[in-house]
């Protein structure tokens, strides 16, 4: 049988979050900003700051992971981590379908799937314990 290392199962993909430039989700449901320049203006006048990578913490509401995302014109938006990694691993939202997680806590790419939104069919699993 075939060794695996410990590496290679714990690795984590990484792609652009499709539509939200300066964002990259990952397969296990995580997202993250990129490296980002702002101005910033103080009492010594106008500068530019540089904003290191980071993973946004997502919040559940209602069931469904939500990050909260700039937009390019500078505003913030609330956005499924479900959505972002279907339309990064999977495809882009078919017409007439939502993103759908079978697990609350979760949102990893085997975890969630399109679905149409009147015959939404959650297939919760319990959360772990604590």
């Amino acid at each position: 049988m075939e060794q695996v290392s410990l590496v290679e199962c714990d690795s984590e993909q990484w792609r652009a979050a499709p539509g939200w430039p300066g964002y990259e989700v990952s397969d296990r449901g995580r997202v993250r900003r990129l490296v980002r320049r702002v101005d910033v203006v103080t009492e010594d006048g106008a500068h530019e700051r540089e904003l290191s990578p980071r993973v946004i913490r997502a919040k559940s509401i209602r069931g469904r992971l939500q990050v909260q995302l700039r937009t390019a014109a500078g505003r913030w938006r609330s956005v499924g981590v479900a959505a972002l990694v279907l339309a990064a691993f999977v495809s882009p939202r078919p017409r007439g379908l939502v993103a759908v997680q079978d697990r609350t806590d979760s949102a990893h790419v085997g975890s969630v799937r399109w679905a149409e939104r009147g015959r939404i069919r959650r297939r919760r699993v319990a959360s772990p314990a604590p």
